[in-house]
């Protein structure tokens, strides 16, 4: 029995960078098609995912560089037509408030963690008529997630279908934090050991209580306070930690000023 041929994909991330440019600098004739257009996010298509066929002689692998931070790639039996409709049932999904949430499966950094979130089931009914789904992985390879059989292929007139469950979105906040978590180690040029990582969850932790959330400002306190506990503890900077009057910005800017040079 001859094995069932597939059809090899990109999806380019067109809010990153100029993706239809890129695809025709390097390949003369490849099939594309904007995942946002006949959908009701067409008013946003300058910034739609791109769904790329490259041609037989593409020259797009060779100029990788130019994309892969920006791109995932996939395989198919299916034709472009309906890999397109498929993914145009994806571009949002139903999360457990039953509100709706943009899904960014064309994000290299954020495909396998959500792949990796489900079970076999809800990836197989996710991937519809896709066999595997590639995200960059360390250069210059490619990683591969196997999905095992094939389930229905959704059309655009079915976005929202796919419902996240809380045990998915759970798995999802915890690698979202893990990965920040790692991202600061490195920035700080810290190692990444469990006494280290422990220590910066709880400096986080810290910060959240001061009212920062986002990772730039929480960032950004863990490397005001880091080694300088004492410092912090004091009147001062507990004062401007909980001036209600101060926005983020300001209270760090401030923060910066008194443990750097007091109260001069």
């Amino acid at each position: 029995m001859m094995a069932e041929s597939v059809t090899s994909y990109l999806i380019l991330d067109g809010a990153a960078f100029d993706a239809l440019k890129t695809v025709y600098t390097q390949d003369d004739s490849p099939w594309v098609d904007w995942l946002y257009r006949g959908t009701r996010h067409e008013p946003a298509v300058d910034a739609s995912p791109l769904l790329v066929k490259p041609s037989a002689d593409s020259r797009l692998w060779e100029a990788e560089d130019d994309w892969v931070d920006h791109a995932v790639g996939l395989e198919s039996p299916a034709g472009p037509e309906l890999v397109a409709a498929h993914l145009r049932s994806l571009i949002s999904v139903r999360l457990p408030s039953g509100q709706f949430s943009y899904c960014r499966f064309y994000s290299g950094g954020q495909l396998p963690v959500f792949l990796q979130a489900m079970d076999e089931g809800a990836r197989q009914a996710f991937s519809g008529p896709i066999q595997t789904w590639y995200h960059p992985g360390s250069k210059p390879s490619w990683e591969a997630i196997q999905v095992s059989g094939s389930a229905q292929s959704r059309t655009a007139d079915d976005e929202g279908w796919f419902q996240v469950t809380q045990e998915q979105l759970d798995r999802l906040n915890q690698s979202k934090a893990d990965r920040f978590l790692s991202k600061l180690a490195r920035h700080l040029e810290m190692d990444s050991g469990p006494t280290t990582r422990e220590r910066l969850r709880q400096m986080m932790q810290a910060a959240r209580r001061h009212g920062f959330e986002s990772e730039k400002d929480i960032a950004r306190y863990v490397e005001l306070t880091r080694g300088r506990e004492e410092q912090l503890a004091e009147t001062a900077c507990q004062d401007i930690l909980a001036d209600p009057t101060l926005t983020n910005v300001e209270k760090l800017g401030m923060l910066d000023h008194q443990l750097a040079y007091g109260g001069a």
